[in-house]
């Protein structure tokens, strides 16, 4: 099993036959975070991601056909925690005035 962690998003590459620990579910910072596993499955790739809802923990497939290798699922469960992320983004608020900082439209300059 092996892991890669951006920005708040674990994708968890499997191989054939192996099983997700109890544990693979539960936030890796004590911050809820999303996750998605990836693992070869008879001729493909599958690609689940973890949501919580009514019926509790479940992994829901990120489509209904499996992927041709595990470079295509990866960029698929990529593109897809992408697309997830904007939705729930909230909105950058900018403003009007013209900073001294070059670089204040990229929000960095809120530190100074």
């Amino acid at each position: 099993m092996r892991k890669v962690s951006i920005n708040g998003a674990v994708f968890i590459f499997m191989a054939r036959r192996e099983k997700l620990k109890d544990s693979d579910w539960l936030p890796s910072n004590s911050l809820p975070d999303s996750k998605y596993v990836l693992w070869p499955r008879g001729e493909g790739w599958d690609v689940r991601y973890l949501v919580f809802g009514a019926e509790g923990v479940e992994w829901l497939p990120i489509t209904k056909t499996l992927f041709a290798d595990e470079a295509e699922a990866w960029q698929a469960a990529y593109e897809h925690w992408m697309n997830r992320s904007k939705k729930t983004a909230p909105p950058i608020k900018h403003d009007d005035y013209q900073s001294e900082f070059p670089f204040s439209h990229l929000e960095a300059n809120n530190f100074f």
